[in-house]
């Protein structure tokens, strides 16, 4: 096992956003519905937080300038999604002082990975592939069926994952998951 599987208290500091598109949207609606006070720079100037409830945009702090030259201090971790060339730099300034990073779907950049997550209030439970990005579509998918579902991962092992949870997503759209993870 190369990632251990860990909790962040996200109420001890803040996590340093950057980037922009439908993949920081997504982050940033991860890290408010968790509590995450977030300072995010929008690396294409767009800060548009539509979507997003006014009590979880009361948690973001827009910034303006170059995340590169950022102020760090108190700063949980680093997070990259959609930043381009800017997410590989930020990585080596963040590893340079000793924060977690993680660029979205760059491994070789990240100490750190963000697992499928299955939320039932108290319990809270996290399933990774070590990194293997795509591999666990199929979780993230059964996990938002109401059917229950059963994925395999090749790895040094078999893991088995069910999960169920009442959002609609078509049958035929898990099965196109499935046969492409196998």
């Amino acid at each position: 096992m190369r990632f251990l599987p860990v909790f962040l208290d996200l109420q001890s500091g803040v996590v340093l956003l950057v980037g922009a598109g439908d993949l920081v949207r997504a982050k940033l609606r991860l890290l408010t519905s968790a509590g995450a006070r977030v300072r995010w720079f929008a690396t294409d100037g767009n800060y548009d937080l539509g979507g997003l409830e006014d009590a979880e945009a009361a948690w973001i702090e827009p910034v303006t300038g170059d995340p590169l030259t950022a102020d760090l201090s108190g700063v949980l971790a680093v997070l990259c999604a959609g930043a381009g060339d800017i997410g590989v730099a930020m990585s080596v300034r963040a590893k340079a002082v000793g924060l977690p990073v993680n660029v979205m779907d760059d491994l070789a950049h990240s100490t750190f990975i963000f697992p499928a997550i299955v939320d039932r209030g108290d319990v809270v439970v996290a399933v990774g592939t070590g990194g293997a990005s795509g591999r666990n579509s199929c979780i993230s998918d059964a996990n938002s069926s109401r059917e229950k579902t059963s994925c395999s991962f090749a790895r040094s092992g078999s893991v088995r994952f069910s999960a169920s949870k009442s959002v609609s997503r078509s049958r035929s759209h898990l099965m196109r998951a499935r046969s492409r993870d196998r």
